[in-house]
């Protein structure tokens, strides 16, 4: 077998991962969150793409004080991102 040499190419990554194209990927997956998050709870949910130091991130958050005690009373912002299929970090 022969043995296959990589170099990953992290500016060319940080450029990727901070790209408006990324952006408008985190913002629909946003959109999913956010629709899954109001049908468990019925309260309006909000996001905010943020662009970071080396990529770019998709808050999404309840919107309002019964939005918030329902997601820390029932978890409902969790729950909405592990219904919407979507990968989840730690």
């Amino acid at each position: 077998m022969s043995r296959i040499k990589f170099e990953l190419n992290l500016d060319g990554l940080r450029e990727l991962m901070k790209s408006s194209e990324m952006q408008e990927v985190l913002g629909e997956a946003g959109e999913v969150v956010i629709a899954n998050g109001q049908s468990l709870s019925g309260e309006p949910y909000g996001k905010k793409i943020v662009t970071a130091k080396y990529v770019s991130i998709c808050q999404v958050f309840p919107v309002g004080y019964a939005g918030y005690k329902d997601s820390i009373d029932n978890n409902t912002a969790l729950k909405a991102l592990s219904s919407s299929g979507l990968p989840m970090s730690k």
